[in-house]
């Protein structure tokens, strides 16, 4: 399923449908029922006139042909137009890692007069777009989410197994509260005001909350049992687990209608043909537990997984350094396509960035000449190099933007 949205154009990329693209360039087909595509030179792009008369389901077909013009690849896919009316009242939570924690694509909806319409976002964080909240950590994988302090970085998501609520170690509020907080630290603008800047000790505890009083390998743990803050051991806690429930508890977060999850980029970004699919079994394993524990706390929680962008393309042929992390990052999107999509019914959804974002344009590049004795004009196809292939620049941004604005327009 593809999402996107009335009078918005979105482009398919054909490298970025198959994996050996390369092979068949020239030889594939994409094929919308919609009268409103046209080819350009690495996609197929549709834009959709009419707000509200032409959302629905279409059918696309993806065919490769070979040398002789024999099919060798045939297949049908849908694409769901969103209507760009829809403005009821929903609530979103974004989970994820640097690409949540800037969650520059959400401007695309933000700035339209009826989608921005009614939108609350929450979570613990402040995204770099206001007034987004977001549950994000710069170069964290799904694990990371699951493993209790990691990096000495506050994870909001463990606590306790037993009953009690967990707030991290103390020197992370610390940090947070200072006049120069660590990137790791950063933008908890509303959390870190629950904390004393001089102790890190929460300032107004409930009984069983529970803080950290040294540090992830060295854990000091205290507990405030409702006039004062006494040790307690990691056994009585019971240990820790990824508790959804509790992490809305313990950070007042309201009954959340869809939940966003953008996760991979950081799981996959040195896998090999060798190992990836170790690295995946875990990666699902864990997404399964992220929504099973989502579902336990709101059975109806619209659950939207996403497929990561591609990398980019160091220039006209690739290095095989981004080309490796595309071929990674196309296996991961197909594994997240056979394992998460068609599960609506289950309340899943996937919305696939990977196949709508530009590999060349997507990412911010400088031109430069080609070699020291070049005096010729400089073309983008020669010229442009990557000033960082991993994450997207505005216009990939916008890209995702919309794919992100037309599943909420859907969902909400």
């Amino acid at each position: 399923m593809q999402y996107v949205c009335s009078t918005k154009e979105t482009n398919f990329y054909y490298e970025n449908v198959l994996r050996d693209a390369k092979k068949y360039l020239g030889q594939i087909d994409i094929t919308i029922s919609l009268t409103t595509t046209r080819w350009k030179n690495t996609s197929i792009s549709n834009k959709l006139i009419n707000a509200t008369s032409l959302s629905g389901l279409y059918t696309a077909n993806l065919k490769v042909v070979n040398d002789d013009f024999n099919t060798v690849l045939d297949k049908d896919f849908q694409i769901n137009v969103s209507d760009m009316t829809k403005n009821n009242t929903v609530t979103i939570a974004n989970i994820g890692d640097s690409y949540s924690g800037r969650m520059t694509w959400a401007n695309n909806i933000l700035n339209e007069a009826i989608p921005s319409q009614n939108l609350i976002f929450v979570g613990v964080r402040n995204a770099n777009v206001a007034p987004i909240k977001c549950d994000a950590q710069g170069g964290y994988n799904i694990t990371s989410w699951f493993t209790l302090d990691n990096l000495n970085i506050y994870n909001q998501f463990m606590h306790p197994v037993n009953d009690y609520l967990y707030y991290g170690q103390t020197s992370f509020w610390i940090d947070a509260n200072s006049a120069s907080p660590s990137y790791n630290a950063d933008t908890f603008d509303d959390a870190k005001l629950l904390f004393n800047s001089v102790t890190g000790l929460k300032i107004s505890p409930n009984v069983n909350d529970v803080m950290n009083q040294g540090d992830k390998d060295n854990p000091d743990y205290i507990v405030w049992n409702g006039s004062s803050w006494i040790a307690i051991d990691e056994a009585t806690l019971g240990g820790f687990e990824f508790n959804f429930a509790k992490y809305r508890t313990a950070w007042s977060i309201p009954d959340i209608d869809i939940l966003h999850v953008l996760l991979g980029t950081n799981d996959f970004s040195g896998s090999t043909i060798s190992t990836f699919n170790a690295t995946y079994t875990n990666f699902k394993n864990k997404y399964e537990q992220l929504i099973t524990s989502v579902h336990a706390d709101l059975p109806t929680c619209k659950i939207i997984v996403g497929v990561p962008p591609s990398r980019g393309k160091q220039g006209k042929y690739g290095t095989i350094e981004t080309e490796r992390g595309k071929l990674a990052m196309w296996m991961c999107a197909e594994k997240l396509h056979t394992d998460f999509a068609n599960r609506e019914d289950e309340h899943i959804y996937i919305l696939d960035y990977h196949t709508q974002v530009d590999r060349v344009y997507g990412y911010d590049s400088t031109i430069e000449e080609p070699f020291a004795e070049y005096d010729g004009s400089l073309t983008d196809d020669e010229s442009l190099v990557k000033t960082d292939y991993i994450h997207l620049g505005q216009d990939g941004f916008d890209q995702m933007g919309l794919a992100y604005m037309a599943i909420i327009q859907e969902l909400r």
